[in-house]
């Protein structure tokens, strides 16, 4: 089952690219399915705020929640490689200041809905070990781990969660998506030393594949607007 999620993963950011190649949408359409992008990634966060009450997850809603968060997610992984395939190639091709300009816009549409995501997962992500801090204390002990690293790790991955949320407004995405790149490396290679089952790092793989396309995509609109300034 977690092999397949991470298969469905890279298969679903491999579609979205072949669909921008097959499909060659103008500029205005993708524009659009840019702002879809933004709006399903705020659906997306809101399920998840929700299945984390426990009173949901006892409830019968809580099958429904699930599976729109599943199958939202799905689609967003889609729309990732398929909004971040087209800036990629429209940089390369488009000359006239009117395109490279739209082109932009998609970039930080697509940077605002994996940043909305992304930010949001790590603080639920935070919530979550609160939640369950008896049982993450024992797996950071038996990793050789001491008390005070969780404290540090659950700061961190709220404050940089925030980071990625606030960076159109103080510019702080790139370093904290650094720090949270960090976090999920060691993630892994923690499970890794360990010798858990991969299942175990499927999540932070995810997440630290997602956090590198959203690094692209800051350097996307970098980039863009360097050409727009020449």
């Amino acid at each position: 089952m977690y092999i397949m999620e991470i298969l469905i993963f890279f298969l679903l950011l491999l579609l979205g690219v072949a669909l921008n190649w097959l499909l060659k949408l103008e500029n205005e359409r993708i524009l659009r399915i840019g702002k879809g992008y933004v709006y399903l990634s705020l659906v997306i966060t809101l399920t998840y705020w929700i299945i984390s009450i426990p009173a949901i997850r006892s409830s019968t809603f809580y099958v429904y929640f699930k599976n729109f968060q599943t199958y939202g997610r799905y689609l967003s992984y889609v729309l990732t490689g398929f909004l971040t395939s087209h800036i990629s190639t429209a940089i390369n091709a488009d000359r006239r200041r009117v395109n490279m300009h739209i082109t932009g816009k998609i970039a930080r549409l697509t940077s605002w809905g994996t940043s909305i995501f992304l930010g949001s997962i790590f603080l639920i992500a935070t919530v979550g070990k609160l939640q369950n801090f008896a049982g993450m204390y024992a797996f950071f002990k038996e990793s050789g781990y001491a008390k005070w690293f969780l404290y540090f790790i659950m700061v961190a991955e709220a404050l940089g969660g925030i980071g990625v949320l606030m960076h159109f407004k103080f510019k702080t995405g790139v370093w904290a998506a650094y720090g949270l790149m960090l976090s999920m490396t060691g993630a892994i290679l923690t499970h890794w030393r360990n010798g858990d089952p991969f299942s175990d790092s499927y999540a932070a793989a995810i997440l630290l594949t997602t956090l590198i396309l959203l690094q692209i995509n800051y350097y996307f609109l970098k980039l863009i607007a360097d050409k727009m300034t020449h």
